[in-house]
């Protein structure tokens, strides 16, 4: 039976996040639960069995009189919302649950994600967004919510455009609502931006970049910071206390250990030992040895089952050279390909700049027919993705006007 917890993390996909989809604060809520209890370790997901009174009360519903019938109307509304993550020129649209089931007499909820997300949340090991699920849930706006993601994602960055119509896009914002800018600002970047800055680990500052006097962009800029008005109830008493909190969340999260099991081994063993034999462990994980996990590493550090394998050790550092190496060359590829990517549009905007009016219209032109010849319009069927393609072909196209270098010939520049 799996337990609500604020003190965990929320791991996603980057793509994930950028996607776009609506959901009501209780919604977005369940999803965050579920993201959370999400071993991204595991090559299937699992089907999450949760308390119902725990479950109703983590995502804000009180009425205990209702909490039935109020948790099957969320998890049915949930179950028919969908999400569109683009991939190059693909749009996915997949549901967020694959099924909810409710065991009435016996109190309690199994939810299980879609296999589609499977990318998007499992084995993920570059490209994707770690966070404190605590910092998210003190926020009372969905909106907010995915401010905040977008913020943390591009957090390394410090700051971070994005245009007006893409950001309503990524918030959820319906287009019937706010369609005036001025509304839009009011009601949903407003109140999201003062929230963030108030009740997480983030400081966070929009500014306008227009174009004449419309606004066309958002400038985030963000920091980190202590977060504000932390409430004590929110973690859990000892975690303050503890030596080592890194190695105690990795306790929790990666290798399915109880809280108070993950603070006595800390508090017994020196790290050298625990290290050591969770590296023992992953291994023989890895090779489908070990089935239920938590216990095994329990046994393993306190029985130092690494002393018995010298012969691993000696793989396993190999291995763990390797991997570092292989992470230092993606890690210095993803700084290459961000670095590129900023240059490149600031090369595209400075030349878009220099445009006429008239010119501009006749490259949009260019990349609307490449649009309709590729997906020529089908009676009947919608076609998702446009603006988003025409957007992508315009800047390749002044790009390409500008003389801006492939990121090949670039890298060999820096």
């Amino acid at each position: 039976m799996e337990k609500p917890s604020r003190s965990r993390s929320v791991v996603k996909s980057n793509k994930l996040i950028q996607s776009s989809y609506t959901l009501t604060l209780q919604e977005a809520r369940i999803v965050l639960l579920l993201s959370s209890m999400v071993n991204r370790a595991e090559d299937e997901f699992k089907i999450y069995r949760i308390k119902a009174k725990e479950f109703a009360e983590f995502i804000g519903i009180k009425n205990n009189k209702r909490i039935y019938s109020q948790l099957l109307e969320v998890t049915r509304r949930l179950r028919k919302r969908s999400l569109l993550i683009k991939e190059g020129n693909t749009v996915l649209e997949v549901g967020w649950l694959a099924s909810s089931k409710y065991f009435l007499n016996e109190g309690y909820v199994e939810l299980e994600f879609s296999k589609n997300l499977k990318p998007y949340l499992l084995q993920l090991k570059n490209r994707f967004t770690k966070y404190q699920l605590e910092n998210v849930l003190r926020l009372k706006s969905s909106y907010s919510i995915r401010l905040y993601e977008l913020s943390k994602q591009w957090l390394k960055l410090k700051t971070q455009k994005i245009e007006i119509g893409e950001l309503r896009n990524v918030l959820g914002v319906d287009d019937k609502k706010y369609t005036l800018y001025g509304d839009f600002k009011r009601r949903v970047l407003m109140p999201a931006q003062r929230e963030i800055n108030e009740k997480t680990d983030i400081s966070l500052t929009l500014t306008e970049i227009k174009k004449g006097k419309k606004v066309v962009m958002i400038r985030f800029k963000m920091k980190s910071q202590v977060r504000k008005n932390t409430a004590a109830s929110l973690s859990p008493p000892k975690i303050e206390k503890i030596d080592k909190p890194d190695l105690y969340q990795r306790l929790i999260d990666y290798f399915l250990i109880n809280a108070t099991d993950a603070l006595d081994i800390i508090e017994k063993y020196p790290e050298s030992r625990i290290l050591a034999n969770l590296e023992y462990v992953t291994h023989h994980h890895r090779s489908g040895k070990i089935k239920n996990i938590a216990p095994y590493t329990l046994k393993a550090i306190k029985e130092d089952y690494r002393l018995q394998g010298s012969l691993f050790e000696k793989e396993a550092e190999k291995e763990y050279l390797k991997k570092r190496e292989e992470l230092h060359r993606k890690d210095r590829q993803e700084q290459l390909e961000i670095m590129y990517r900023r240059y490149r549009q600031s090369e595209i905007d400075k030349y878009r700049e220099a445009l006429s009016g008239k010119e501009l219209g006749s490259i949009k032109k260019e990349a609307e027919k490449e649009f309709d010849a590729k997906y020529p319009p089908q009676k009947g069927k919608r076609r998702i993705g446009r603006k988003w393609f025409v957007r992508v072909q315009m800047n390749a196209r002044i790009a390409k006007k500008a003389g801006v270098p492939t990121i090949e010939e670039w890298v060999k520049t820096v």
